[in-house]
């Protein structure tokens, strides 16, 4: 796999963040990058009735979102455009805190295919709860991130 260069982390937040304003789904999420580095990204989700379930917790294909999202977007700050093979979700506990974070990164680049890991802690003002892991294959699509989504 041909890497991209190493790109500076605010030139990976404004790639990052015009996939968000570009998204509909994403958009519609209320997710926010926290932060990215090369192989590594920080999502953060408010909790509001819209991403519940029936018990009010937050919904697993949410949890799914986050993870899928936050392992691709590691992915693409190495590899350039990408898109999803295959994941995985653990759900450890119910999601019932105010706001979510899901940190995702690249465990392995491999020349086609990014193997990556996330989890998703539940946040609140004074304590973090682990809700669900995730594993993802991510697949490149020969793309450059620089081309692909820098301004």
């Amino acid at each position: 796999m041909m890497e991209s260069p190493p790109v500076s982390p605010e030139r990976l937040r404004a790639a990052l963040n015009k996939v968000i304003h570009t998204s509909p789904y994403v958009a519609w999420s209320g997710m926010e990058l926290e932060s990215c580095s090369q192989g590594e990204v920080v999502l953060r989700l408010d909790l509001r009735k819209e991403v519940t379930q029936h018990h009010g917790f937050l919904h697993g294909s949410i949890i799914g979102f986050l993870i899928d999202t936050g392992c691709a977007w590691a992915a693409g700050t190495v590899a350039g455009d990408v898109v999803t093979a295959n994941y995985s979700v653990n759900m450890l506990a119910p999601g019932v805190a105010p706001s979510f974070r899901c940190e995702a990164r690249v465990i392995k680049a491999g020349k086609k295919l990014l193997f990556c890991r996330a989890e998703v802690t539940g946040v609140t003002d004074t304590d973090e709860t682990l809700i669900a892991t995730g594993d993802s294959v991510i697949a490149s699509v020969g793309r450059d991130l620089v081309g692909g989504f820098l301004p």
